[in-house]
């Protein structure tokens, strides 16, 4: 009898796994047809690109080294933070 309810929790667990991957798939649907190469996507990709090139222009060039790890540092404290706001449910 156990091996019975054991295949109704995997036929379960199936289902939600197929919902929700036809999620993603929707997701990444409706990203592709209404966000990706839109103006605001552009405007995105500049302000990820832009702050470098200008850094590189026109940093100190002998405290490069200090630049880039205080840098990395606040990228990896902002990621932990963003991280523990999701989790949190923020």
């Amino acid at each position: 009898m156990a091996s019975v309810d054991e295949n109704q929790i995997h036929h379960a667990i199936q289902q939600a796994y197929q919902l929700i991957v036809e999620a993603h798939r929707n997701m990444t649907d409706i990203w592709r047809t209404h966000v990706l190469f839109t103006r605001q996507w552009w405007f995105g990709v500049g302000l990820s690109i832009c702050p470098w090139l200008f850094w590189i222009g026109f940093r100190d060039k002998r405290a490069t080294g200090q630049f880039l790890l205080s840098g990395f540092t606040m990228i990896i404290v902002s990621s932990w933070l963003d991280q523990l706001g999701i989790a949190m449910g923020l």
